[in-house]
């Protein structure tokens, strides 16, 4: 790994799978692994090449020799957080495992996925969007998106007296709104907003794995300290097809996310 990864905090800790732990795959053993800030990045990965797998298809990775693989694993602790996040998550081999098995517990019903014909991009989209105005909701019997307005809230919307000097448009929503808020059968779920370290990770992580090395400098010099969005715009915007690879890389990432969401409410996305 080159300095600048040591010096962003991107490689955490390096686990040898040897064997030595039951719940260790059969078909990964042997492999040395980086844990990553999404998961188990191989040594020797492509660049922006990234090969996507969930635990539940682990012991369907193979790793020949001389072959250049990325393997991003949906692995989640109990307070929610990616494990690789978090240093002091997972101190050991055997605690990281620990948290393997708190996933797949957590997980046990969704080992048949449901597929549903689903925009990951309007999804993807609607994480970045600040939630003043609007709360957003998946509908997982349909795939739809759908939009509360912010004083249609739990507690107004029960509420006779504050309906009945709503606009006409918000009066009409208010039934089906409830019926949002009523269901315990887990039919509606809020759509998580995007956190900004999370969209700065992104941008570091492609500066990491960016072939022109004179670019990939001066990004990271734009992304040291305050202002990095814009200075990180501002370089982008100089190169053309470096430009678009970034689009391009940065769109995949973000759908590649809602799609670990979509698992995680037990969901195997089919793309419209």
């Amino acid at each position: 790994m080159s300095d600048k990864t040591q010096e962003y905090g991107k490689e955490i800790r390096t686990f040898k799978f040897d064997g030595s732990h039951p719940c260790q795959d059969a078909a990964l053993i042997n492999g040395n692994f980086i844990i990553h800030e999404k998961g188990l990045l191989i040594k020797g990965l492509s660049t922006l090449n990234p090969v996507y797998t969930k635990w539940r298809d682990m012991s369907e990775v193979t790793l020949y020799e001389g072959e250049t693989t990325k393997v991003t694993i949906d692995l989640k602790n109990e307070d929610g957080e990616i494990v690789a996040m978090s240093k002091d998550k997972a101190n050991d081999i055997e605690e990281f495992y620990e948290l393997i098995e708190v996933q797949k517990e957590k997980h046990r019903y969704y080992d048949e996925l449901k597929e549903l014909k689903v925009d990951l991009e309007d999804i993807s989209i609607e994480m970045d969007t600040d939630r003043w105005q609007n709360q957003a909701y998946f509908d997982t019997e349909t795939g739809d998106i759908i939009y509360i307005p912010t004083e249609l809230n739990e507690d107004n919307v029960y509420d006779d007296e504050y309906i009945a000097n709503l606009p006409d448009w918000e009066k009409e929503m208010v039934e089906k709104v409830r019926v949002v808020y009523e269901d315990e059968g887990g039919r509606y779920e809020i759509i998580p907003e995007r956190a900004s370290f999370e969209a700065y990770d992104i941008m570091v992580k492609f500066t990491e794995e960016l072939d022109d090395l004179t670019v990939s400098e001066k990004l990271f010099d734009a992304l040291d300290g305050k202002g990095a969005f814009r200075r990180f715009k501002n370089v982008i915007s100089r190169y053309t097809e470096i430009k678009e690879q970034w689009y391009r890389y940065k769109l995949e990432v973000e759908k590649q996310e809602v799609r670990e969401w979509l698992w995680s409410i037990g969901i195997e996305p089919v793309e419209k």
